[in-house]
């Protein structure tokens, strides 16, 4: 399915994809009224602006997904996702302004989050993977934000963005708060507290 097939199809609320699709490419249903959408087991990529501002609410992912691209999700109602557990990038802006998301769970194996959740303005909780290498501005200008779990021993490619009003801690593995005051996380060092995972 090509860049912007079904985009600004406004009436479009859901759509049965073939099990022998393995590709849907930028913008193919951004600004439509997509509301639910099952992508099949040949989909290994969430595409660039894939569902841009659209209705979508409901989706499930039946293939092994590495990358969820930029803008991927952006501006849409959902309210909750799960990362699939094959996925090891979110690019910038994935999530960025999804004003209803609530909550979102990251899997072991993502190894870089950049700017993925900028404007989440619902979001009060992210939990971060031990895997994950880079964080780089990953809740930037999320108001309602107050808990981070991070369960990384090693922070010093990690950075929170700006405008984070609400935030009171970023729990960080037992025995490795030294690392997080030392790194670009030190200017929350009075929020950094130690934790068991």
């Amino acid at each position: 399915i090509g860049d912007g097939t079904f985009s600004y199809c406004s009436k479009l609320q859901s759509i049965h994809l073939p099990e022998s699709l393995e590709s849907l490419k930028r913008y193919a249903f951004s600004d439509s009224g997509l509301k639910a959408i099952t992508l099949p087991s040949g989909i290994t990529e969430i595409s660039q602006n894939l569902f841009l501002n659209s209705r979508l609410e409901d989706i499930t992912i039946k293939g092994d997904v590495k990358v969820i691209e930029r803008g991927a999700f952006s501006y849409t109602p959902i309210t909750s996702f799960e990362v699939p557990a094959t996925v090891e990038i979110i690019e910038s802006y994935a999530f960025s302004e999804c004003n209803n998301l609530t909550e979102i769970s990251i899997p072991e194996g993502v190894r870089e989050i950049c700017g993925a959740f900028n404007g989440c303005a619902a979001l009060t909780t992210l939990v971060l993977p031990s895997s994950l290498e880079i964080f780089s501005n990953g809740a930037d200008n999320c108001p309602m934000l107050t808990d981070i779990y991070c369960k990384c021993i090693d922070p010093k490619d990690y950075s929170l963005g700006s405008f984070l009003p609400e935030l009171q801690h970023i729990y960080v593995p037992r025995g490795y708060a030294k690392q997080y005051k030392n790194s670009s996380l030190s200017i929350y060092r009075d929020k950094i507290t130690e934790y068991d995972f």
